[in-house]
């Protein structure tokens, strides 16, 4: 009886946190391998013929943030990444930025710097989410390239 109720109470938990098929139990291993892709990023400010106007590469603990300030691909900041999943959740902490400028999806390294929660990793989409300093929600919506 007792091994009957701890299942159902174990079950219960797990269906209250939320059982999306990409974060629950997820390995850091199997993260890190969906996460090293290219990734184009998605923003209302892209045109529709310049949907690639900026670029993530992330590969080997390393982000590259490749985008357009004129006619070309001819910026690239560098940052870094850590990932850290939990039972139900993962994420990814960004670091090591230090561009002073604006990206074209309108982050500072400030805004870039910081623990984001991986809400959505699957068919080709990563969504992040984080709260910035000023206590605004941030979020990120990539496409895979």
């Amino acid at each position: 009886m007792k091994t009957i109720f701890i299942s159902f109470i174990a079950i219960a938990v797990l269906a209250i946190t939320g059982c999306d098929n990409f974060d629950l139990l997820q390995s850091e291993k199997k993260l890190n391998k969906s996460i090293q892709k290219t990734w184009r990023i998605v923003t209302s400010k892209a045109a529709p013929n310049d949907r690639a106007a900026e670029k993530w590469t992330f590969k080997d603990n390393v982000i590259n943030i490749a985008f357009k300030k004129n006619n070309a691909f001819d910026t690239l900041v560098v940052g870094s990444y850590k990932l850290d999943t939990r039972i139900s959740k993962s994420y990814v902490n960004i670091s090591a930025f230090e561009y002073s400028d604006y990206t074209n999806s309108s982050f500072t390294a400030d805004d870039l710097n910081r623990q984001w929660t991986i809400v959505e990793l699957d068919k080709g989409i990563m969504y992040l989410s984080a709260i910035d300093t000023r206590g605004a929600i941030r979020s990120i919506e990539f496409i895979e390239e």
